[in-house]
């Protein structure tokens, strides 16, 4: 693909011009960048569109090249929105993670100038088959529908995925089959009709889907039959921007912080398989797809075929395609006289064809000119010296409702904001009942964040939805005149024979709850020593470190200084939070402390780590464990499949609390991720056994092992979810962890 070189009008905009590689210039572009990108698209009328089954799977290279080096409309559809993952940067999980997710995708796509949509689809976390995902959305008819309707509404000529359907995530499947389908049915005027009144839309044909692969044997597969095979790069550079295309999709994909570091790019080749194709008199196999000159052809010529008008020679369309082919022609020493000159033209091309069309057969192809058209003003404008802003509507993202984000979250748009929103820190909190003490006092702070600053006192009170406390108002104070954000101090007295209850914060004059969320209070009975000291080596998150103080532990969150100098022996146990070898160079640095403290009588636990993060063949020659302990990317997905007890009486399933199968009841979004691989070091006990239906056992959920005079154990069940989420069991089995030593020195 030949990509235009920029444009020589450097002095006349001297003033305005952004620096290549700056990362602003993606997301408000002035002078000479945005002159040569609104020269670009109004070249073409071709739309792309990417299916993406969660944030960060969009293809943001290929994006990236067809709106910046090519013009072409780009658009990225999401099944959802990513909620259902691992959160890198913090505690916040489910609903809360995705509206970071949300705010992370829409900066991203801005920066390779896609417009994101959301399917408002559940991310339910990890699956290992498509039927399992169709049955949590509803079903596969459901998931067609969804993408029928963004097909229809966006119109894109080539639709592209990451995804196919026989392998990966569940999710990834899903997407990919209901993606080919809709491709097949959103030209089907008997396909979901109510569409065309509900929204306003009219069937559409796609003219290409695309699956990318990158399997072994593709070249192979390529040569043999060219026609189903697509091959692109990403490595060239943006003429306009300076920067290539997949360094502008990495800087992209950095937006996803929640997700991870993105140290390495995504490589710089693309294989497509194509999977359907129509319309191949104008867009023959042999012709590249992304060519922006072909497909303003296909988009015309399919536009007048569909009205009944074969185009002559001398048809004011083909003077679009002109255009394009002069546009990417332009040499550097191209003059400001010759640029207007070619904007009038392609102005007069744009006003023939509209002409042409007295009777509104080309009322869509009316819409895509009307879009290149106000480009053209744009790149005008700024050849006239004035630079401002292209002023365009933007699509609304958010087609579909979604029973996740049914209650307002404070990181949502702020258009679509509430006057008042309320939050909780913390959302939840447990009362932690032990066979000496019946807790009752609750303390929490409510967030109130304000559109504008209120001019009067509000009164206001914190009231009971459910159970002894409905109705009743445990908690009354005032939000003030003056800040827009005010933190309030709430403590009550929790009714002593309840194990739940839900509460809200309203307006005492009105009694109108404000839009919120929810506090709420969970009694659990565990049964911990009283005097334990536990050091944390914290990572991102903070669910554990408030799990153990809501044991009534002494927690200390450990420093540099503390892995690298200070007496360890004070601490009954020592915790390494979730992923801490990837987050904490210290702890990398540091680790041969942490087992000199176990060999030394300590108790060392760790927490799930990713196979690449913890094996030493990937992580720079690193052995974190005591004995050999090599990772694999085994989970199991299923909350609910049965845990069965490999060593009942070891103290860990023994004491202070005995831990049954009932103690995994009421586990949520998976039993757990990264398993150890078998067959383990003789010094290790497995003291759990879990599968999913149909596949074979995994032991390797909770390893225990002596270290000397201490303990080490290493568990791959997903804790952090269960305690961020008051789950009883996993609560006393952490008791029973961070006492572990004390029961071996009774």
């Amino acid at each position: 693909m030949r990509l235009a070189p920029v444009v020589a009008l450097a002095v006349m905009f001297a003033t305005s011009m952004v620096r290549a590689g700056d990362p602003a210039a993606d997301l408000d572009e002035r002078g000479i960048v945005a002159l040569e990108q609104a020269l670009l698209d109004a070249g073409t009328l071709g739309r792309v569109m990417n299916l993406a089954a969660h944030p960060d799977d969009e293809d943001s290279g290929m994006l990236a090249l067809c709106r910046h080096g090519l013009g072409l409309r780009t658009s990225a559809v999401y099944a959802n929105r990513g909620e259902g993952g691992q959160n890198e940067i913090g505690s916040e999980l489910y609903r809360e993670l995705g509206a970071i997710r949300e705010v992370e995708t829409l900066r991203a796509d801005r920066r390779i100038g896609a417009h994101a949509y959301f399917l408002g689809l559940e991310d339910f976390g990890f699956s290992k088959s498509a039927d399992e995902s169709f049955t949590h959305w509803g079903g596969q008819e459901a998931v067609v529908e969804r993408v029928v309707l963004v097909y229809r509404l966006v119109r894109p000529d080539v639709v592209f995925t990451n995804h196919d359907a026989t392998t990966g995530h569940g999710q990834h499947r899903a997407l990919a089959i209901a993606g080919l389908e809709a491709f097949h049915l959103a030209a089907d005027p008997t396909a979901f009709p109510e569409q065309f009144e509900r929204y306003g839309v009219e069937p559409w044909q796609p003219t290409l889907f695309l699956e990318r692969t990158n399997g072994p044997g593709q070249r192979e597969e390529q040569a043999a039959d060219r026609a189903s095979w697509i091959h692109v790069r990403v490595d060239e550079r943006d003429p306009i921007r300076g920067t290539t295309f997949r360094a502008q999709a990495h800087a992209a994909l950095k937006e996803h912080a929640s997700q991870g570091r993105w140290v390495e790019p995504d490589r710089a080749e693309r294989s497509f398989r194509v999977k359907a194709r129509q319309h191949e008199s104008l867009l023959p196999p042999a012709e590249d797809p992304f060519d922006p000159v072909a497909l303003t052809r296909l988009r015309v010529f399919r536009a007048l075929a569909e009205a009944g008008d074969t185009p002559p020679k001398d048809h004011p369309a083909q003077r679009l395609l002109e255009y394009g082919a002069v546009r990417r022609q332009w040499p550097s020493t191209r003059s400001t006289e010759e640029l207007q000159a070619a904007i009038d033209a392609q102005e007069r091309a744009f006003a023939a064809i509209l002409d042409a069309d007295r009777d509104g057969r080309l009322r869509h192809l009316a819409a895509d000119i009307a879009e290149a058209r106000a480009r053209l003003a744009h790149a005008r404008a700024i050849a006239a010296g004035t630079d401002v802003p292209r002023d365009m509507a933007e699509p609304d993202p958010f087609l579909f409702a979604s029973p996740a984000y049914d209650v307002l979250d404070p990181l949502r748009r702020a258009p679509r904001c509430e006057p008042v929103v309320v939050d909780f820190a913390p959302r939840k909190r447990l009362l932690v009942e032990t066979a000496d003490t019946n807790k009752t006092r609750v303390e929490a702070v409510a967030i109130v964040t304000l559109a504008a600053p209120l001019a009067d006192t509000v009164p206001v009170e914190l009231v009971g939805q459910d159970g002894a406390h409905a109705r009743h108002v445990v908690w009354s104070g005032v939000v003030n005149p003056g800040a827009t954000r005010q933190l309030l101090a709430i403590a009550f007295d929790f009714d002593a024979n309840s194990r739940s209850g839900r509460f809200v914060l309203r307006d005492a004059r009105t009694r109108t709850p404000w839009p919120h969320v929810e506090l709420q209070v969970h009694r659990v009975s565990v049964r911990c020593p009283a005097g334990l000291t536990i050091g944390v080596v914290q990572s991102y998150d903070d669910t554990l470190v408030n799990a153990l103080a809501d044991l009534g532990v002494a927690v200390v969150r450990l420093q540099s200084d503390d892995l690298a100098f200070r007496d360890l022996s004070r601490f009954d146990a020592i915790f390494v939070d979730i992923r801490g070898y990837f987050v904490r160079e210290d702890l990398v640095t540091f680790n041969d402390r942490l087992l000199a403290y176990a060999r030394d009588g300590g108790t060392l636990v760790v927490q799930y780590q990713k196979s690449f993060e913890w094996n030493p063949a990937t992580n720079g020659g690193h052995a974190f464990a005591p004995y050999p302990l090599l990772l694999s990317n085994a989970r199991i997905v299923d909350e609910h499949a049965p845990v069965e007890m490999l060593k009942s009486d070891h103290p860990v399933l023994s004491w202070p609390n005995r831990i049954g199968s009932a103690d995994f009841d009421g586990f949520v979004h998976e039993r757990g991720l990264y398993f150890p691989k078998p067959p383990f070091a003789p010094e290790y006990r497995a003291l759990l056994r879990c599968a999913d239906p149909g596949d074979p056992a995994l032991d390797g959920g909770l390893l225990v092992a002596s270290v000397g005079k201490g303990r080490f154990a290493y568990t791959s069940f997903g804790w952090y979810r269960q305690w961020k989420n008051g789950h009883e069991g996993s609560l006393r089995l952490l008791a029973n962890l961070a006492a572990w030593g004390r029961m071996e020195s009774r």
